[in-house]
């Protein structure tokens, strides 16, 4: 986002409402969308979607259009989506970005995050659409709704009101947000950081099937001495990855983390005896395949080291070290009222400390440099 100011661009706030707990991926319910008065409705492919009828309970709330993804191609909105000239607005990107994106089958361009740039005005980057709304403008969203099944047709009116009200109070959610950060003086850095992490190419990726074995809850000292069982493991949990895919599933369907730790540390010589739970009979056979072409191709095995590195021996120093600074960048945060947790993750912390001086490093570039990484680097020796 090159333009700091919002008011020189047509806005759309967008909210999604989904499921996800049959499936592999998450099935799109509901997409609430909030345009301002200016939106150019000519960017659409064809007529603009119509939104579905709902009883408002206020002005704000009758601005929102409720448009059914059931029942509505998301290629009508893909044109605006693309659009570099529109700012859409979300609170927490992460999860509506992907969605959004297989929807319509395009990426979100010009994108810019409530929830981050709560960080910039004196609160918590992790604060609830809820919480934000009630910091802000004082108005408390009921809960009444947060376990709908949004597949089930026709919605009932307090799903749509509810739903519409994600949005409708967003305009001024986002006056506020941008007023107070003027005030702070933290409005560049606020934008700085939109154009970066919301434009990430990583919010699209998805992990490729040989790296699927790092969703598994596998303890790493039990792999780090035994490359053909990390080798086993990798297989495994890219066969799972695979069957979930394209049989469209949950993960945890087709095998259980316990099942694919344990078949990689103990081959199963008869699957077919494995625990419903653990394995589904559906897909017994396809295991037991998947387990000979993973001794096959063993190969000596995995690379333990790219897999599980061993920690060098400096590793507690390093944990140790990255807590200082941890605590140094609170310090040093904490008057311009920016939080913390945006400088990076403990990982990232750690990163620094062993290579302080990086180029590619987060602490080494942007706003993060300007107003925190200087002073680290200017203080290493005393920190």
């Amino acid at each position: 986002m090159a333009d700091a100011d919002l008011t020189r661009s047509p806005i759309l706030f967008l909210d999604t409402e989904f499921v996800w707990n049959k499936t592999y991926y998450p099935k799109l319910g509901l997409v609430q969308c909030l345009p301002t008065g200016d939106f150019p409705a000519e960017v659409f492919a064809g007529k603009p979607p119509r939104g579905l009828t709902f009883q408002a309970n206020s002005p704000a709330e009758q601005r929102a259009v409720l448009i059914d993804p059931l029942h509505t191609p998301g290629e009508m909105l893909a044109p605006a989506f693309a659009h570099p000239g529109i700012v859409k607005v979300f609170h927490d990107v992460h999860s509506d970005l992907p969605i959004l994106a297989r929807w319509s089958g395009v990426r979100l361009v010009n994108v810019f995050d409530t929830r981050l740039a709560a960080g910039f005005c004196g609160m918590k980057s992790t604060i609830s659409l809820a919480a934000l709304v009630k910091e802000t403008i004082g108005l408390e969203l009921p809960k009444t709704e947060t376990r709908s099944d949004w597949l089930v047709r026709p919605l009932n009116p307090r799903q749509l009101a509810y739903a519409a009200q994600d949005v409708a109070y967003m305009e001024d959610v986002l006056t506020e947000l941008t007023r107070r950060a003027a005030t702070l003086g933290t409005l560049d850095w606020m934008f700085e950081e939109m154009s970066d992490a919301c434009s990430d190419p990583a919010l699209y990726e998805e992990l490729p099937d040989n790296q699927a074995w790092k969703r598994v809850h596998a303890p790493p000292h039990l792999f780090r001495r035994d490359p053909l069982a990390a080798h086993r493991l990798r297989t495994l949990a890219a066969w799972r990855e695979e069957t979930a895919r394209e049989r469209d599933l949950p993960r945890r369907w087709v095998a259980a983390d316990e099942f694919i730790v344990d078949s990689a540390l103990h081959p199963p010589a008869r699957p077919v005896s494995v625990s419903k739970r653990l394995l589904s009979p559906t897909f017994v056979r396809s295991f037991e395949a998947a387990l000979i072409r993973c001794e096959r191709d063993a190969s000596g095995g995995a690379d333990l080291e790219a897999m599980f590195p061993v920690l060098p021996k400096d590793a507690d120093d390093v944990k140790d070290f990255a807590t200082r600074v941890l605590h140094k960048i609170a310090e040093l945060a904490g008057p311009l009222q920016i939080d913390p947790v945006l400088y990076g993750t403990r990982a990232e912390i750690e990163a620094w400390a062993r290579d302080p001086e990086a180029p590619e490093h987060r602490l080494n570039i942007g706003w993060r440099y300007e107003t925190v990484g200087q002073r680290l680097l200017d203080d290493f020796d005393s920190l």
